[in-house]
């Protein structure tokens, strides 16, 4: 055969089909001792590395921290907000004091998907309203407006509601009827603060007071609860 059947297998030089090769077979050119070289360990049938290469290489969790010297908290499922309903309204909830200054308690507001732009409008939101129940004074603040008495001029405590939604929307509301104020961010359901005597709160000279409050808080029932208890234990 003269000329092989694939010439690009001929150019190599070192292919079967080729004459120089199968005089390297013959002479023995192939190693320095003559013969095939040995085959190393490392490209044996059957080996396998320490380390292959083509897999990723994560180390487990408890090595990764280990390394930097902190030990890895445990898993948890994802934290709920507690703004995730009525409009990012805080959770009622104690909320922390000095020691020695009286226990507090914070009530948010409920806001409603119509009342949360209407309120904003006017500084109102989750973070500017709240209402405040310690051992001797009831707070409330409705963004710009606020309301402090003491705790023995609240007379009582009721649920109220529901509303007529123009009446209790956006900025406080007076009562032409009895100058009671509203502060409100749905209308749905809310709790009504009776006082013993009026209290200022709206206009900033003082002159209207109102003999009482109207808060749409989250926990109605809890607000209702914690005045009660604290006036008992006032009038103790």
């Amino acid at each position: 055969m003269s000329k092989p059947q694939q010439p690009e297998l001929h150019r190599s030089g070192h292919t079967p089909v080729d004459p120089a090769h199968a005089k390297e077979t013959v002479s023995g050119g192939g190693g320095a001792s003559g013969g095939l070289a040995p085959v190393p360990e490392a490209n044996q049938p059957g080996h396998h590395p320490e380390v292959e290469q083509d897999e990723p290489q994560v180390r487990a969790r408890h090595e990764i921290t280990s390394s930097r010297g902190e030990q890895a908290p445990p898993a948890t499922s994802d934290e709920t907000s507690a703004a995730a309903t009525h409009g990012g309204a805080t959770t009622d909830r104690p909320t922390r004091h000095k020691p020695g200054a009286p226990a507090r308690h914070r009530f948010g507001f409920a806001f409603d998907a119509l009342h949360l732009p209407a309120a904003a409008a006017f500084g109102v939101t989750p973070l500017t309203a709240w209402v405040d129940v310690d051992d001797k004074v009831f707070r409330a603040r409705f963004g710009l407006w606020r309301i402090e008495t003491p705790l023995d001029n609240i007379a009582g405590a009721e649920f109220t509601g529901p509303y007529k939604w123009f009446k209790v929307i956006g900025p406080p509301h007076v009562s032409i009827a009895d100058r009671g104020l509203t502060f409100a961010t749905n209308a749905r359901r809310g709790v009504c603060i009776r006082f013993r005597r009026p209290v200022a709160g709206v206009e900033p000279t003082g002159l209207l007071r109102h003999p009482g409050l109207t808060v749409t808080v989250q926990d109605v029932a809890g607000l209702v609860a914690t005045i009660d208890r604290r006036a008992a234990a006032e009038a103790a």
